[in-house]
């Protein structure tokens, strides 16, 4: 996943610049997010099942089959022009300078912070949402065909984030996806009936579309196509550093107390983060 994350972003990014359409750059990643993420839920529903009627090593022997066939695609791909000209031959040097450059940009800080948080709580909830599925009474079974629609959620809401962003534009974006995503949270954590189940699809509704195609198509906007790749992949790396280092803390408390609770914790930290965004956009 290391050499993977940022590099599709900008590669996307930069083909439509090149063929002079970069306007459609939301509207086509966030169809893209939407696509993957409808997929990915209706193959974990099949694949459970063939799983469970035959094996697991069978599902991986499976994945093969894609796996061979996207890279055929890839071999089809060409480079946009105007990125064959930033090559650099001192790697560490580039990864230096890009460090260097997102540590002195404070926007670009704020929307790595914000995807480091708001990513890894709600990749912890795909987790934790099992036993809380469990806990109000749900088989295992069903529990396979709400994450199915889970991951349908999310690809509903990539998909309606072009329209949302381009009326709430950057800052009430920012806002309404941490907040709705501390709301839906905190329902979730009070709820012990089955009323939880659809609160807790909300989080994945308003979170997980709209939070990549907003931190994709900012740090895009606002990166030159020198170092865009690299920040697209320290986005990612600081999410997965976050992620490690929160997981073992809501393991604790979820074995301590219940998982409700792990809800409960992510909710006061987006809101407090909210209370952050609010005090950072005070003067744009």
């Amino acid at each position: 996943t290391a050499s993977f994350f940022g590099i599709q972003e900008a590669f996307i990014y930069d083909t439509l610049k090149q063929i002079k359409k970069i306007k459609d750059y939301k509207f086509i990643q966030s169809n893209i997010y939407a696509i993957n993420d409808l997929i990915m839920g209706v193959v974990g529903m099949f694949g459970a099942a063939i799983a469970a009627i035959i094996s697991m090593r069978f599902v991986f022997g499976l994945s093969i089959l894609p796996i061979i066939a996207a890279l055929f695609v890839c071999f089809s791909f060409k480079e946009p022009k105007h990125e064959k000209q930033l090559y650099e031959k001192n790697y560490f040097k580039h990864v230096k300078d890009t460090l260097l450059f997102t540590a002195k940009h404070k926007d670009i800080r704020l929307i790595i912070s914000l995807s480091a948080i708001l990513g890894s709580f709600v990749f912890a909830t795909y987790f934790f949402y099992q036993v809380y599925f469990q806990g109000l009474g749900i088989s295992l079974k069903h529990i396979g065909i709400i994450y199915a629609v889970m991951f349908a959620f999310s690809a509903i809401g990539a998909k309606l984030y072009h329209y949302v962003e381009n009326r709430l534009k950057y800052k009430w974006t920012a806002v309404f996806t941490v907040g709705a995503a501390g709301l839906f949270l905190l329902l979730t954590s009070l709820t012990k009936t089955w009323w939880g189940i659809p609160l807790a699809l909300m989080v994945w509704l308003t979170s997980v579309g709209f939070k990549n195609t907003f931190v994709t198509d900012y740090i895009n906007k606002h990166v030159e196509s020198h170092h865009r790749a690299t920040v697209l992949s320290i986005n990612n790396m600081s999410g997965n550093v976050f992620f490690v280092i929160i997981s073992p803390i809501f393991g604790i408390i979820a074995d301590t107390s219940n998982v409700r609770n792990v809800f409960l914790v992510m909710s006061i930290v987006l809101f407090v983060y909210l209370g952050y965004l609010f005090w950072y956009f005070r003067k744009k």
